[in-house]
């Protein structure tokens, strides 16, 4: 009879840490896989990713926009990537402008932020 509890009892204990390792590997693949970064040439830009389809369709379109507001925007690959990228003028009005100018977003809309590799104290 003591061995049939013995097992039992395994049989829970295996069971439990089966269940906890599930529940890790779970969330640990939520998780956002996160890569060093350096700011480029240690100056800050706004970068326009060539790999999604719709910054791909307004690539032309983002270019004369960051133009016209005295960015001086580049074409750049690095690792394989295609991207714009500007340094100059004021990057947070740009930004403000590129949503609501070429995307139509309103100021009163709430827009998600993805924080990685850092944290964000608004």
């Amino acid at each position: 009879m003591k061995d049939k509890e013995m097992i039992g009892g395994l049989i829970i204990v295996c069971g439990i840490v089966a269940v906890l390792l599930a529940i890790v590997w779970l969330i640990r693949s939520r998780v956002a896989e996160q890569y060093p970064v350096h700011i480029e040439n240690g100056t800050v830009g706004l970068d326009w990713i060539l790999l999604a389809p719709v910054n791909i369709r307004d690539e032309q379109r983002v270019f004369e926009f960051l133009k016209m507001r005295h960015a001086k925007p580049r074409k750049l690959t690095e690792n394989g990537v295609t991207y714009l990228r500007a340094e100059e003028g004021d990057l947070v009005q740009v930004c403000q402008h590129i949503m609501s100018g070429l995307y139509g977003i309103k100021e009163s809309e709430v827009v998600d932020l993805l924080a990685e590799g850092f944290s964000w104290k608004p």
